[in-house]
């Protein structure tokens, strides 16, 4: 499966899911969207070796991206389209399936870490970008546009450098079920 671990492949699958996620929500099935992105997860845990490493990464990423999230919905930089019923502040569904598609793309991409200046300023564009593209589709409800783009823009930054700097060892061990950890 050497196709599925090339840079290219995984941000096309990544991108299908983000936008899988975000059509089906601004039609009104926020549930469909995330069981496709969620599905196409789950298929390429199944087809692709990961590392301990990488799946320390990729939980890493995932608590990180949803605690992210929750904290900009909590202070109302951002309010989401479809919240857990009685929970406003934690992020939907849907979302935290976007959180598992790019924490799967971040941790099968460690080439990522040797261009981390280039990784910053496509950080500073690309976040805000996309969350303001979720605004133009009212999944997301930018409260204070500007000001909710700069902090976006800024978390995603410090996420960013966060992941980055993820200590990374023994890249090459494999799980393998047979062995106990």
């Amino acid at each position: 499966m050497k196709f599925l671990e090339l840079p290219a492949s995984q941000f096309i699958i990544f991108q299908l899911q983000w936008w899988s996620s975000i059509l089906f929500v601004r039609s009104g099935y926020p549930s469909v969207g995330a069981s496709i992105a969620f599905s196409l997860c789950f298929i390429e845990y199944l087809l692709l070796k990961f590392s301990l490493n990488r799946i320390k990464i990729l939980v890493a990423c995932i608590i990180l991206g949803i605690w992210m999230d929750s904290l900009l919905s909590y202070f109302g930089i951002f309010i989401y389209k479809y919240y857990v019923v009685g929970i406003d502040w934690f992020i939907p569904v849907w979302a935290i399936a976007i959180w598992f598609s790019f924490s799967t793309w971040i941790s099968l991409s460690p080439y990522l870490r040797n261009y981390k200046g280039l990784v910053t300023l496509a950080t500073i564009f690309f976040a805000p970008l996309s969350y303001f593209a979720g605004n133009n589709f009212s999944v997301v409800k930018l409260k204070y546009q500007t000001l909710s783009l700069f902090l976006i823009g800024l978390s995603w930054v410090l996420f960013m450098n966060i992941i980055l700097r993820w200590p990374r060892v023994n890249e090459d061990t494999v799980l393998d079920s047979k062995k106990s950890y």
